[in-house]
């Protein structure tokens, strides 16, 4: 966790603002995963199978960081457009 984040501070001047944070975060957190388990291949090698998910992470924060981005992205269509989508689809209100 901490080198992801470090990696991710080191490497904040290749973030574009026009483009969405969640995906170039998890690019980021994906390579040093990748890293980690290259690393600790023999370690990996003698887990039992119905144990790997205890060491997998999980994030807690995807559901936030979603919809942030949703917002972002639906707050740069035409306010009609933009209130459809959010009644049909995110709301789920059907005529």
């Amino acid at each position: 966790m901490q080198e992801a984040l470090l990696a991710i501070h080191m490497q904040r001047h290749t973030y574009d603002p026009s483009e969405l944070l969640t995906p170039w975060v998890y690019a980021i957190a994906r390579y040093k995963f990748v890293d980690h388990l290259r690393r600790t291949r023999t370690a990996m090698a003698e887990l039992p199978i119905d144990d790997a998910l205890e060491i997998a992470g999980r994030d807690d924060h995807v559901g936030a960081e979603s919809a942030y981005d949703m917002g972002r992205l639906l707050s740069l269509l035409p306010d009609k457009m933009r209130r459809a989508i959010q009644c049909v689809k995110i709301d789920g209100i059907e005529r």
